[in-house]
């Protein structure tokens, strides 16, 4: 990036330790590509796609990772 102060307005990369998605961050993402005209017909409704069954499985076995 040309524009250093940019860096200051990012947000990093992170992971939910218990395995959980981000469906809002893509939901915004989605809007964003549709909006670019990068997608073309209806957008997906992320909530009928993520499925965390297996983590609440999994959570509920191992409970939640600690957090501070």
């Amino acid at each position: 990036m040309k524009d250093l102060a940019l860096y200051d307005r990012l947000t990093p990369a992170g992971l939910d330790p218990d395995g959980r998605m981000n469906v809002q961050g893509v939901r915004d993402d989605l809007a964003f590509f549709a909006r670019q005209g990068c997608i073309s017909g209806e957008v997906a409704d992320v909530g009928q796609v993520v499925d965390e069954s297996y983590i609440d499985y999994a959570v509920g076995v191992l409970g939640p990772y600690p957090r501070q």
